[in-house]
């Protein structure tokens, strides 16, 4: 089922359900979200469970690093929403491990992560979940930097 979202607004309550533990695991968050952004066409808790698999992904990466490079003490997430013509963008950024070349081909694969098993959260689900909505996913990473997920939506009319 599909309605018009504030893309803001599960962005909002899903970083409440982990934004006290971050902190405590040296991770920073940094939220720029634009005010008054056009709604896009989805479901709320769908595009909830989006931005949990993303925040977790980070969170995760930014352990993965810290735990391999003692001089590496804290990471940071930021979150960004904005509007780029008729689209609606929010951009989720880590400052982790970074995605291995043979592995950003295929993040969107059913059932495949480069982390070891059990580990991590596919994006298959939330590309397909993107794709019903009209949406698309881009992802960008580096090696020992980190990565960045641009999800963009149509403007609901």
């Amino acid at each position: 089922e599909s309605e018009p979202v504030d893309i803001n607004r599960p962005i909002r309550e899903t970083l409440g359900i982990v934004e006290n533990e971050l902190p405590l695991e040296n991770i920073a968050v940094k939220m720029e979200l634009e005010d008054g952004l056009p709604p896009i066409m989805g479901n709320k808790r769908r595009i909830a469970q989006i931005f949990f698999s993303l925040l977790s992904n980070a969170r995760e990466a930014i352990h993965e690093k810290i735990q391999a490079d003692p001089e590496v003490l804290n990471g940071v997430i930021e979150i960004k929403t904005f509007r780029e013509g008729n689209r609606v963008i929010a951009l989720v950024t880590d400052t982790g491990v970074g995605i291995p070349p043979y592995a950003r081909d295929r993040v969107f694969e059913p059932f495949f992560s480069s982390k070891e098993k059990g580990k991590g959260l596919g994006l298959a689900i939330s590309r397909q979940i993107i794709r019903a909505y009209g949406g698309k996913i881009e992802v960008k990473s580096e090696v020992g930097v980190g990565t960045t997920i641009k999800l963009s939506f149509p403007v609901t009319q």
